[in-house]
């Protein structure tokens, strides 16, 4: 299946070699939290994320994310008293096609829709749609969906690399193993988590 969804040969590799005991624990935790059709998948897992932490954590997605981003941009008028608008953005892609939009998971973006976590990663690979960084959360301005997953393809690409894309790639980096990672070593990285984008229409 990975040749026929077009998997990079390097994640295909990554799989054959997947680790079994702390695969097996990972899969477990997928499944308690996010069910089976995003255990399913081979990475980010209905927004758990294994790239950015060390050891065998891993980072559970938000919950009720559009209420964070509410808060963060009331606390940003507080303070600064400038009107912003937020956005979460989670690295698992969007797939579209026009107007449809199949976000990897259910999120709160309006015009994002949401058929499985396998499901959707198939379709969108079959069929080569247009892939984004998803906007799980919006507060401020209302955007269309094309445009706020234009800001989270911007966002994207001005946060930087970090690491690596996954696991594999952020212990090959480090040359240690999958679990060797340390808070010292992340800590060596150049990442920019938030990006703040000035613009006038």
């Amino acid at each position: 299946m990975g040749t026929i969804l077009g998997l990079r040969k390097q994640t295909i590799e990554n799989l054959r070699q997947y680790p079994i005991q702390e695969g097996s624990a990972h899969k477990q935790l997928a499944l308690r939290s996010t069910g089976l059709l995003q255990a399913l998948r081979h990475y980010s897992e209905g927004g758990i994320d294994a790239s950015n932490l060390p050891y065998s954590y891993v980072c559970l997605p938000i919950n009720r994310s559009e209420v964070v981003a509410t808060k963060i941009r009331e606390s940003i008028l507080l303070e600064t008293k400038m009107k912003t608008t937020v956005i979460i953005v989670d690295g698992d892609v969007t797939f579209s096609w026009r107007n449809l939009h199949l976000a990897p998971r259910r999120v709160q973006t309006p015009g994002l829709i949401h058929i499985g976590g396998v499901f959707t990663f198939i379709i969108g690979k079959l069929f080569k749609l247009k892939s984004r960084q998803t906007p799980i959360a919006i507060s401020g301005e209302e955007l269309n969906p094309d445009r706020a997953l234009w800001f989270a393809k911007l966002h994207h690409n001005l946060c930087g690399k970090g690491l690596g894309r996954t696991v594999w790639s952020m212990s090959k980096h480090m040359k240690t193993s999958f679990t060797g990672v340390t808070w010292g070593m992340l800590d060596s990285a150049e990442h920019h988590p938030i990006t703040l984008v000035s613009f006038h229409i």
